[in-house]
């Protein structure tokens, strides 16, 4: 059976052969198939993916169906905080198909206290993160705002623990980053030390330019 598979992002471990779409359907020919597959992995993105099941089924003429990891994991949540170790409470009620997530911005001290009053400290979000992977829960990181991109290439050579890198940049402020170098650097960073990453549609805008 001939099967297009379609992923609602690519990632690095998106497959890239040529039965593979990310996606709506690209409107143009497409290789000859018997079934369309949509395939969730994370649940943040099954929303998404339901959508896309829609659009395909009103483009295509052969089956399309819906499923992945996300479908078949039960009531598992995706969590994103900045709440360090208060957040850890919640620990016993996660298993290895929850996520949990912070997010890194800037480092410790007086800019981060401006910056994102009554969070936790960075050092603590990622003590956090390290202590939910040893539990084996998985571990993700929101990078955005992006203020330093230095802190960027370094978390992702050193964090062995943490299983996602969703990398984005500074939106609604003056930068003088280069958004293009930034964002193919973190990719050829992630892809150096094995890192699963996901490019965030604003920061993919730039790369593409």
């Amino acid at each position: 059976m001939k099967i297009i598979r379609v992923f609602p992002q690519k990632t690095s471990y998106t497959p890239d052969d040529d039965m593979v779409f990310i996606g709506e359907p690209p409107g143009l020919i497409i290789p000859e198939h018997d079934e369309i597959h949509i395939s969730c992995t994370f649940t943040w993105d099954m929303p998404y993916c339901e959508y896309l099941k829609d659009q395909w089924e009103m483009w295509a003429d052969k089956p399309v169906r819906l499923g992945g990891v996300a479908y078949g994991s039960g009531n598992h949540v995706q969590i994103l905080t900045k709440g360090g170790e208060i957040a850890e409470r919640d620990f016993d009620l996660l298993d290895s198909n929850d996520w949990f997530g912070t997010t890194y911005t800037v480092p410790n001290g007086e800019w981060q206290k401006q910056l994102e009053p009554n969070a936790a400290t960075t050092f603590d979000r990622l003590e956090s993160l390290e202590r939910a992977r040893n539990r084996c829960i998985k571990t993700w990181v929101s990078l955005e705002p992006v203020y330093d991109p230095d802190m960027v290439y370094f978390l992702i050579r050193t964090a062995w623990h943490i299983d996602l890198f969703r990398i984005g940049k500074l939106n609604y402020q003056p930068s003088d980053i280069n958004w293009f170098e930034f964002g193919h650097k973190c990719v050829e960073l992630c892809k150096k030390h094995g890192r699963n990453y996901y490019i965030k549609n604003d920061l993919r805008k730039e790369m593409n330019a």
